[in-house]
Parts: C-alpha cells; sequence; structure tokens
C-alpha cells in the first residue's frame, strides 16, 4: 500500500515522514521540480521514489498538476492515499484525491482554505464568525473598503503564508501606500507584488491573556467528524503578526477552551472540511472568540509539540486519515507545559553571518531538542515574511514559569546579520517580546 506525500517545505520534514509511515505504508513523494534540484530535494528523493512536476499553478501561484502527471499519478500501483503538511500544494493532492475517489479535500473546500477573502465571506455568510472584510483587488477599490471595513485594520494578501506583506494600518493615507506598493508594479511589464489583498477589521486582544492574545487550534477530522487535538497557547506576536511560539496546553479556562473549540468545529463544517488535520487561529477577543484564519494543513511547530508532549507522530496520524483507517487521539492531560519557540530574523537584516551557542544549548535545563533552519551565510530577507531561523523545543514546570523558562534555555545563542544599511549587528540572546505571567484567559 502506498501514499502520495506532497513536500515542499512545511511543518514536518521528509524524514520524520519517511519514519512515520513506516510499517504502515509506502511514502511516494510528490514535489515541485525546482525543489529536485536542490539539497533538500535531494535528500527527499534519496528515501522514496519521487515524482517531479512543473506544471502550471493557479491564479495564486499554487502548484497545479498537468494532466499527464496526474494521469501517471493515478496509475500508480496500489496508491491508496495522499497527505501534504504543505499549503502550496494543497490544490495538487485535491486534484489526486478526487481523480482516484480517496479521502482528501473537494475543490471548493480548498478554494475557501486557500483564498482568505472567500475563507471570510462563507463563515460570514454562514453566521459562524462576521468579521468585517472586503476584497482589495485595485487602487479603485480602496474607498469603498475603507467604508466597509474601517480604521483599524489588517491588510494582507489574499492568498499569501508566514505573514508575508501583512500589516495593522490605522488611517487612509497609510492604506493608500500600501496598496499602491503591493498592486501597482514597480516596473512596466512586471507583475505586482500581490495579485490581490483582503482588508478585514482587526480585532482587539483580551487583555487579560497571560501570553499571547490568540490560541490556534489542531484539528482532526475523519469522514466529517471533527475532533481537536489540542488548543495550542502562543507567545505575543512580533511586528507584522509574526510568530514566535506556541505551548501545550493553552491554559485557557475551561469555558473559554469550550467556545474555542465549538467555533472551530463550527468554521469547518462551514468551510466544507471533511477530512484531514487543520489548524486554525482564533483571537481572543474581550468579545468572545473570533476566526483569525482557517488553514487546512498542520500549524507549524504542531509536530514537535505533539511528540514532546504525547510521543504522538503526526505523519503516522495523517497517514491513518488519508488511508481512511481509524484513528485514536491521546488524553490531553500534561503535567507541564510543553513549548516551542523560535527566533525570527529581523526585518532589517539580509543575511546571517554567525550563530554562536547553538553547541550549548542543548545542554540546557528543560531543552528536550533545538534544530536549525537557516544555515550561516543564507539570506534573510524573505518578501517581508517571517524567516524562521531555528526552533527550540522545551518544558516549564507550569504557565508562570513558562517565560522565565524559555529566557533561560535560549541565553546562551547569539546571532550575527549583515543588515540592509550596510552594519553589522548582533543580536545576544532569544529576540522574543514574551508576555508577563500574570491574569488568566
Amino acid at each position: 500500500m502506498k501514499v502520495l506525500v506532497g513536500y515542499d517545505g512545511g511543518s514536518v520534514g521528509p524524514m520524520e515522514i519517511a519514519a512515520g509511515l513506516r510499517g504502515l505504508a509506502e511514502p511516494v513523494f510528490l514535489v515541485p521540480a525546482e525543489l529536485r534540484q536542490t539539497r533538500l530535494g535531494q535528500m527527499v528523493a534519496a528515501l522514496a521514489e519521487t515524482v517531479a512536476f512543473a506544471g502550471g499553478t493557479d491564479p495564486a501561484g499554487d502548484a497545479l498538476l498537468e494532466p499527464a502527471k496526474l494521469d501517471r499519478l493515478a496509475g500508480i500501483e496500489g496508491l491508496a492515499g495522499a497527505l501534504t503538511f504543505s499549503e502550496k500544494l494543497l490544490p495538487a493532492l485535491s486534484q489526486v484525491t478526487t481523480r482516484l475517489g480517496l479521502p482528501g479535500h473537494a475543490a471548493e473546500t480548498i478554494r475557501l482554505l486557500t483564498d482568505k477573502y472567500a475563507q471570510r465571506r462563507a463563515l460570514r455568510d454562514s453566521g459562524v464568525d462576521p468579521v468585517r472584510c472586503q476584497l482589495l483587488d485595485s487602487p479603485a477599490a480602496l474607498d469603498p473598503a475603507v467604508e466597509q471595513v474601517g480604521f483599524p485594520a489588517v491588510l494582507k494578501p489574499v492568498r499569501g503564508r508566514g505573514s508575508r506583506n501583512t500589516y495593522l494600518v490605522a488611517d487612509r493615507g497609510r492604506l493608500a501606500e500600501l496598496v499602491h506598493q503591493l498592486l501597482v508594479p514597480a516596473q512596466p511589464g512586471q507583475p505586482p507584488a500581490e495579485q490581490a489583498l483582503l482588508l478585514e477589521e482587526y480585532l482587539p486582544g483580551d487583555p487579560s491573556c497571560p501570553q499571547g492574545d490568540y490560541v490556534a487550534v489542531e484539528s482532526v477530522v475523519c469522514d466529517g467528524v471533527v475532533e481537536h487535538l489540542a488548543v495550542t497557547g502562543k507567545f505575543p506576536q512580533l511586528s507584522g503578526f509574526r510568530e514566535v511560539g506556541d505551548f501545550w496546553p493553552a491554559g485557557l479556562a475551561g469555558p473559554v477552551s469550550d467556545r474555542v473549540e465549538r467555533l472551530v468545529s463550527g468554521a469547518l463544517g462551514a468551510l466544507g472540511v471533511r477530512t484531514g488535520i487543520c489548524h486554525t487561529e482564533v483571537k481572543l477577543t474581550p468579545a468572545g472568540p473570533r476566526i483569525i484564519e482557517v488553514n487546512g494543513r498542520l500549524g507549524g511547530e504542531v509536530s514537535d509539540l505533539a511528540r514532546a508532549a504525547y510521543g504522538l507522530d503526526v505523519s503516522t496520524l495523517a497517514a491513518r486519515i488519508a488511508l481512511g483507517l481509524p484513528v485514536s487521539l491521546p488524553a490531553r492531560e500534561l503535567p507541564a507545559v510543553v513549548y516551542t519557540a523560535t527566533a525570527i530574523a529581523p526585518l532589517p537584516a539580509v543575511r546571517l553571518r554567525a550563530v554562536r551557542g547553538a553547541d550549548r544549548i542543548r545542554q540546557q535545563p528543560g531543552v528536550f531538542s533545538y534544530r536549525r533552519y537557516r544555515e550561516v551565510g543564507s539570506t534573510t530577507r524573505t518578501a517581508e515574511a517571517a524567516c524562521t531561523l531555528d526552533v527550540l523545543t522545551g518544558q516549564a514546570r507550569s504557565h508562570a514559569e513558562l517565560t522565565a523558562a524559555v529566557r533561560e534555555a535560549t541565553s546562551t545563542l547569539s546571532y550575527e546579520f549583515d543588515m540592509s544599511d550596510g552594519t553589522i549587528a548582533t543580536f545576544t540572546g532569544w529576540q522574543l517580546t514574551l508576555g508577563s505571567p500574570s491574569g488568566s484567559c
């Protein structure tokens, strides 16, 4: 029995995927042709049979399979399921599962999961979440959007990942500047930075939250039945809505957690999700929880949390769902707080010059693992999206000790960057804006 694995980066690495499928199914990796030429692509090819494709893209640039490649995949003997941890490859995997009648997202569900404006409309029309929003596909649409949404507001790409080109805007002047910058080509004949933008009302956070004022819900859906693996707590974001870490359990009061989970279950139903793993971000506002966005794939670093908390391999879980096999989720009681924390390159940085202390951090109290994402010498400017440098996984004895535990664990690290103004800057310790462990939410 074989499982098609769409791979183009994402929250789970290829070696972890191959290990998770061992004894359950044989992986066949589906990768974009450009990945095949990289060191990562060569690692994937060494693990299992690999099919590369150079097909077209949908209007947002997400990968689509050309008919001949889809025919080839449909002809693979023993192919019984398909999965991906890459949002970019969700449309391609939907093509395969639809063609073969396998568990997977329908094409309309893929549209609602990847088009933020269509998703907002669906959630509003179904009565699940009434956030005001408006499509901005040209500068001429600016005034109607302002009239509909008001200020403050959040501007983001209709299709985007990694907090790319996401801004909090407080007035029309700044909005007009950003819309021109993102929707008007810099030079004649060049494509604009974004094809379309979404302007949506800013959701104020509940100030009583002890860490970040938002959470995520990791959900497992089998044949339309929704179960929640965990509610994930979040550290406060950096500017530009860049995320820096997660923890289990979230530490929410029982009634708040229940309300969050009911909201997410309703959202998944409204979007037509019938199978797979989903990651839904929820803002904790003074008026109650509100949907930030629903993603049709596993959240970043959730695999590390699941392994540290429960010894759970999410690759195995995802494969069982893809194959239509029964799944069993662990009980959610934990004796300690398990966390992941990531260092984000400062936006003026353009190149990582050095990392010091990485050889000592694994010896710090409470640290389970430390993994680097960026090699010294690599560029860190990624079209204004978050550039994640590394990830640390560890535990704290309580939510009250969480911030101090992360600071202590990362105290040995320092990073040196080439900055955009030609200077060299060193950042010592973990550059996180962690909240104070007071209050409850």
